[in-house]
């Protein structure tokens, strides 16, 4: 688990990593919900793969961005961590557990301890934001690629290009060689 974990940790600081993780991701969440929707059973192979590649290469650009995201987050920490140090006049320091209750006067006052929880507070919400800002940016960025792909695909089918038709039903006694009309 330590492994993965630290893999995981470095390739969320490669663009080029979490692009092609995040465009794997959408693309395939893209397929899968043609496949539990039941249009794939209507559509062309050409048209759910190019819907898939829209997909993918849109989410790629939005997971590109995870490694600026994270770094945005650290910069938000550290503007609450400044702003902790001007509200407490510069006497916020690191205590050890053990200093905050000793009796020797190393106690926190009440509106200082109020501060640092406040920006405790804010801190921990930093992460949870962002991943949540980074997870509907893929899935807005990988639908609105599908929907291009779909798009891109309707004008393959008005082309008359095999494959990209939408809807496409076995009718066992039409003629011709294919049995494939398009309704």
């Amino acid at each position: 688990m330590q492994l993965a974990g630290r893999w995981l940790n470095q390739a969320t600081l490669n663009p080029l990593a979490t692009g092609l993780g995040v465009g794997a991701a959408t693309a395939g969440a893209a397929t899968l919900g043609n496949v539990f929707s039941g249009e794939a059973d209507r559509e062309g192979g050409g048209r759910v793969a190019l819907e898939a590649l829209g997909a993918g290469v849109l989410g790629g650009l939005s997971g590109a961005n995870i490694p600026r995201v994270r770094g945005l987050g650290r910069s938000v920490k550290k503007d609450i961590a400044r702003g902790v140090k001007e509200k407490t006049g510069g006497a916020h320091r690191k205590q050890s557990f053990y200093d905050v209750d000793s009796g020797a006067g190393t106690s926190r006052s009440k509106e200082y301890q109020q501060v640092v929880d406040d920006a405790n507070a804010q801190m921990g919400m930093v992460n949870p934001v962002m991943a949540g800002i980074t997870g509907l940016s893929a899935l807005t960025y990988g639908g609105l690629g599908g929907m291009i792909g779909g798009g891109v695909s309707n004008i393959g089918n008005m082309a008359g290009i095999g494959g990209l038709q939408q809807n496409t039903i076995v009718d066992p006694e039409a003629y011709g060689s294919s049995n494939l009309r398009v309704y």
